[in-house]
């Protein structure tokens, strides 16, 4: 028999009970239950880096999933910290979603060129990714 010792199945360290030399069964799927109750946010975003002009402006769109349903807030930064926009704040679904981003910001004003961040939070967790905007 061997003996049971922690190991990490899904994400997720679990105490594993050993039967015949194998994970049981019941070690496995709580390691399964573990990592489905871990919030998880993966992004992108693209064109990145994005430009804007007086004729033209498409923006940056900015793709993100999650794991688990969820307060959702999306929001831009400039390099100082200092928040430029609020793109979304409301109650999302798991799965995938998107927002665009045009380069402006709560006044709807056009923005400098530089380097931004946005910021993805689920309340449980958050990630920020850069975005390089150009004029």
């Amino acid at each position: 028999k061997q003996p049971d010792k922690t190991e990490e199945f899904y994400g997720a360290p679990v105490e594993v009970a050993y039967k015949d030399g194998k994970p049981t069964k019941a070690a496995i799927g709580f390691a399964k239950k573990c990592a489905t109750d871990i919030d998880k946010i993966t992004t992108t975003n693209y064109p990145n880096p994005f430009g804007i002009s007086e004729s033209r402006n498409l923006g940056t769109t900015i793709s993100y999933e999650i794991s688990k349903d969820a307060n959702v807030s999306v929001e831009i930064y400039n390099i100082k910290g200092q928040k430029v926009k609020t793109l979304l704040s409301n109650f999302q679904k798991r799965g995938k979603h998107f927002v665009v981003w045009n380069g402006k910001d709560e006044n709807n004003k056009n923005i400098s060129s530089g380097v931004y961040f946005y910021k993805i939070n689920t309340g449980n967790n958050s990630t920020i990714k850069k975005i390089l905007l150009l004029k």
